[in-house]
């Protein structure tokens, strides 16, 4: 015991300890400095737990339909953080543990060396290796200032979810809605202007065409086949005979002329009859007389007939 109490082997495991807790200490205040250099520009995220952040975000400002609470969310998040195995709070704070460790261990070893009676210069070298340690971990502590900057990411982080992520889901809600309603009114409009036939509701609609299914696959012989086969050859029929005599009337239409002789022999004579009245009655300043008005009555009704 008294052997391993003079050894180098204490003072080497304070060294260790101490400087562990340097090392994390310091890995941890460069990590909150990448996060808060990233957070003055969200759009573009490289970090893969700033991205993790956002979409945990919008997921739950979208299924509840807001947030009560962002920065207690944020410092949530944050603590689920981990870096080198642990937690990027307990990260923090290593190098401060690391210390008061240190203090633990220097403590107890200059006191079993009092008691089994080690050398001064083996007790005031525990002194100085225990000041060394405790002193190097808390200056550490001090200027990493991890807690400070968790502080600080945790701001930015609170005042970006609040002043322009949130506002951005809710203008997203609203322009859906409004997309939504407008796709609403558009297809009732379509449903209220289509005709009576094309109202139908849909289980109407689904319900013939199953009929119209089992109709079609129902077994039968080729004796039910015939009588439908005979019943399309015949509407080709006639349809080719209305087709050929629509063609005939057009081309017995064509060859007669648009008016025979005696029409235009009868035109010739109605617009004499209507010149004559016309000279008969110019001295009265061209007005039509109701002898004038049977007259043309008469030749347009004869005509028409």
């Amino acid at each position: 015991m008294e052997r391993f109490l003079t050894s180098d082997i204490p003072v080497y495991v304070m060294a260790v300890i101490t400087l562990s807790g340097i090392l994390i200490t310091l890995a941890a205040g460069m990590y909150y400095q990448q996060m808060i250099r990233q957070t003055e520009n969200m759009l573009g995220v490289r970090y893969a737990f700033l991205q993790q952040i956002k979409n945990k975000f919008e997921n739950t400002y979208r299924l509840n339909k807001g947030i009560e609470d962002i920065s207690l969310f944020v410092d949530r998040q944050l603590k689920e953080s981990k870096i080198l195995l642990m937690s990027t709070e307990t990260a923090g704070k290593a190098s401060l543990k690391a210390a008061c460790l240190c203090l633990l261990l220097g403590t107890g070893l200059y006191v079993l060396q009092g008691i089994f009676h080690a050398a001064e210069t083996e007790m005031s070298r525990t002194i100085t290796v225990t000041a060394v340690c405790v002193i190097a971990g808390f200056s550490i502590h001090v200027l990493a200032d991890a807690a400070d900057k968790r502080e600080r990411l945790c701001l930015q982080l609170t005042e970006y979810c609040v002043n322009t992520f949130a506002k951005r889901l809710d203008r997203n809600s609203e322009d859906e809605k409004y997309i939504r309603s407008e796709s609403d009114s558009i297809h009732n409009r379509k449903v209220f202007r289509r005709k009576p036939d094309e109202a139908m509701s849909d289980n109407r609609r689904n319900e013939e065409n199953d009929r119209k299914v089992v109709r079609s696959n129902r077994n039968f012989d080729q004796s039910d086949m015939e009588p439908d086969a005979e019943g399309y050859n015949k509407k080709i029929r006639d349809r080719e005979e209305r087709k050929e005599k629509t063609v005939r009337l057009e081309k017995a239409a064509s060859d007669q002329p648009p008016f025979s002789e005696d029409d235009l022999q009868y035109l010739k004579q109605s617009l004499e009859r209507l010149a004559a009245g016309r000279e008969k009655n110019a001295s009265k300043k061209h007005k039509f007389t109701s002898e004038d008005e049977a007259v043309v009555d008469e030749i347009l009704r004869e005509y028409f007939e």
